[in-house]
């Protein structure tokens, strides 16, 4: 018998020695036709390589290989794409199509059912089961990608030892990390998509990780990063916490767990995080940028208040005076009052310890709050606490608030005293959210004399001369982001209670069947706003209906007959195109959102679809009297080329270029003030400046149409 067992090895090892040397053989005879591009032979080759070595993994691999990249050539009138050929008519000169190279389904097709073969007949090699997951991938077949993933780690779970990778060679890490850290690369090419869809594949695959590989922090780690997209804090830090259970030294994830505090309000473990974070680097400088990376630049002011770290990324270089602050928050109360009877109007009343409780809220027709108060009467008197923000649904509604305060109480003789104060916050010594004037009157009125102060003087309260605060650096700020959040909350919880006490749009028809409201997007005097529609007859709005945490939204990104228009909401009529096709009435989706800035009068406009590295489309518009839509006009196109020319950088005629845009302003007389950057989008240089310009326009009327000069142009520094 042991006889008999040596001879079956023998002979299993001299196929095995054999199969090698004529896969070789193929292999050397292969390259040669592929020199020669005798592509009729290579078939022949590669099936008899696959019948006659049958235990050589390599002709799997080669045939799928063949199969995957074999193009074929197409000639249409289409432009030219990325590594295609451009066509130009020798008569005119003028493009006139494109030779490019595509795929071909079925031999895609062919190339997939080789390594699913392969991955039966050698299941010890993990590149094949990775070979075939990339061809789903690439093929948009994420059902089968995901499912030949699965496959691949039940595998890999129950043989961890004899697991190979190319050529046959072994893992060069353990099983338990090396297959992790291949799930994490494929969920990577989703979660660069940074869309809903996309979104959600990346999770799926984080959580195949987790789940089989619980010992692995970067997969808990993408899984926290997910549900910080989606706004739920207590769920990513809880998937936090696992990665730091892992890996207790690993800074990125303090700083992730950090960012993700100061989002839940929970600023006493934000401190914490940071500190060890701290303790691990360098210097304060790597985790100030690290947070600036990741979070929004407002709550790094705060965070210097609690670790000591510079607020580098905030200087107040640009930021505007307290003079100017307060005439924006005072303009701002003047144009929400003037709107307020053509607002949608909440109102609740509530009764408790023999005190009336009046909440109200107001909302505009894009259906974004824009005023927000709360009475409160009983037999001590009466208080009234008004809040007026730059944006009260902004992610930075605190960073420009007024607030007005007002207390009336009743006086022995019948009479009354009035006082009142009017808050001011915005940014001061780098700082948002800070209280930057406080104007404050007193008077008594006699009984039946009417209680108006409008003739009242204000008096200046000197905020050096204010006592010091005593409270520790986690309780102020705690209170101050609930201080902050306070208005929106009772907003928001009015607004689902429902319905309306008044509602002006009820009633009016118009193009409303046609269009949406994009949020964030209404004018400073609340008539005109842009919103999303399609060049179609009849539109089913309720496949886009997109339920979430912030109401029913809808979300188009799919469509290709995607158009933006600006609209008159008090006739819920459409004006006209702007020219951008902004895909859903979310202000913004991950990274991707739609900035739109008015001038103080409401006519004129900038519409910004920005992006993470660069921005997508940049349109300026003009409404004229009547509610007549003047046009609209390409801002990037506009000053992309003479942006690069000016900074003195290489411009892609084919490709143009990848400037980030960020309006500052738009003035009543049609000039706009912008910013125009440059980005590193990946490499060892991801996130850094390449150049950054500021430009001065100034949209003009033409017999045309509408214009854009350049009235100005300079060089900003990249590290500003």
């Amino acid at each position: 018998m042991v006889t008999y067992h040596k001879s079956l090895l023998f002979v299993a090892l001299l196929i095995s020695i054999l199969d090698c040397a004529s896969g070789q053989d193929y292999a050397a005879r292969y390259k040669q036709l592929q020199d020669q591009h005798a592509d009729a032979q290579i078939e022949t080759l590669l099936s008899e390589w696959r019948e006659k070595a049958p235990n050589d993994p390599e002709a799997w691999i080669t045939s799928a290989n063949y199969y995957f990249n074999k193009r074929q050539v197409v000639i249409s009138t289409k432009p030219p794409g990325k590594d295609d050929f451009k066509l130009t008519d020798k008569k005119t000169g003028k493009q006139a199509g494109s030779i490019s190279f595509e795929q071909d389904k079925g031999n895609v097709k062919r190339a997939a059912d080789l390594l699913q073969e392969a991955t039966t007949k050698f299941p010890d090699r993990l590149d094949i089961w990775c070979g075939l997951a990339f061809i789903y991938q690439e093929s948009g077949d994420f059902d089968n990608e995901l499912s030949t993933l699965k496959k691949m780690v039940a595998y890999a779970r129950e043989h961890p030892a004899q697991l190979k990778w190319l050529k046959g060679e072994p893992l060069s890490e353990p099983a338990d990390k090396f297959v992790p850290e291949k799930l994490h690369s494929y969920g990577l090419f989703y979660e660069k998509k940074e869309n809903p869809d996309d979104d959600k594949r990346w999770f799926q695959i984080s959580t195949l990780a987790a789940q089989q590989y619980s010992s692995n922090a970067t997969a808990w780690n993408d899984i926290a990063g997910y549900y910080a997209d989606l706004g739920e804090w207590q769920k990513a830090r809880e998937s936090l916490e696992k990665a730091r259970q892992i890996e207790p030294k690993s800074v990125g994830v303090l700083i992730n767990l950090g960012n993700i505090t100061v989002q839940a309000n929970d600023v006493a473990a934000a401190r914490k995080y940071f500190e060890e974070a701290l303790k691990l680097t360098k210097t304060e400088e790597e985790v100030a940028t690290e947070v600036f990376v990741r979070v929004r630049k407002d709550i790094l002011i705060r965070l210097g208040v609690l670790i000591g770290i510079p607020a580098l990324a905030c200087s107040a270089s640009g930021a505007s005076s307290v003079e100017e602050q307060v005439k924006m928050l005072a303009a701002r109360y003047s144009q929400v009052e003037d709107q307020l009877a053509r607002s949608v109007h909440y109102m609740r009343k509530t009764e408790s310890g023999g005190a009336t409780t009046v909440e109200q809220a107001w909302f505009n027709g894009a259906g974004d709050a824009i005023k927000v108060a709360v009475e409160r009467t009983g037999p001590s008197g009466r208080e009234l606490t008004e809040y007026f923000s730059l944006d009260l649904d902004s992610d930075f509604g605190w960073a420009g608030l007024f607030m007005l305060s007002r207390k009336e109480t009743p006086l022995q003789d019948g009479g009354t005293q009035v006082d009142e104060s009017r808050k001011y916050f915005g940014e001061k010594e780098g700082s948002n959210g800070q209280l930057i004037r406080e104007l404050k009157k007193s008077a008594r009125f006699k009984p039946g004399e009417s209680t108006d102060t409008v003739h009242v003087p204000n008096v200046v309260v000197d905020l050096r001369r204010q006592p010091k605060d005593s409270r520790s650096d986690e309780e102020r700020i705690r209170a101050e982001s609930e201080f902050f959040d306070q208005p929106q909350k009772i907003a928001t919880a009015l607004k689902e209670a429902g319905p309306p006490d008044s509602n002006p749009f009820a009633n009016v028809k118009g193009d409303s069947d046609k269009f949406r409201v994009i949020h964030g997007s209404a004018s400073p005097d609340g008539r005109f706003a842009i919103a999303l529609g399609f060049a179609r007859e009849k539109i089913n709005w309720d496949e886009f209906l997109d339920e979430g945490e912030e109401g029913n939204t809808y979300y188009a990104e799919n469509e290709d007959d995607i158009r933006n228009y600006v609209v008159d909401l008090t006739q819920q009529k459409i004006l006209g195109e702007t020219g951008c096709n902004y895909f859903g009435t979310r202000r913004r989706y991950n990274h991707r959102q739609c900035i739109v800035t008015w001038a103080p009068d409401s006519l004129k406009f900038v519409e910004l679809w920005d992006d993470k590295w660069a921005s997508n489309a940049c349109v300026a518009g003009k409404i004229s009297p009547g509610s007549k839509f003047a046009g609209a006009v390409d801002l990037d196109k506009a000053i992309e080329k003479k942006t690069y020319a000016f900074v003195k950088k290489r411009f892609d005629e084919e490709n143009g270029g990848s400037l980030s845009l960020q309006v500052n302003e738009v003035s009543n007389d049609g000039v706009i003030d912008l910013d125009a950057s440059d980005y590193c989008s990946s490499g060892d240089c991801k996130g850094e400046t390449i150049f950054a310009a500021g430009e001065r326009l100034r949209l003009r009327e033409t017999p045309s149409g509408l214009r854009v000069d350049i009235l100005k142009m300079r060089r900003l520094p990249n590290d500003r």
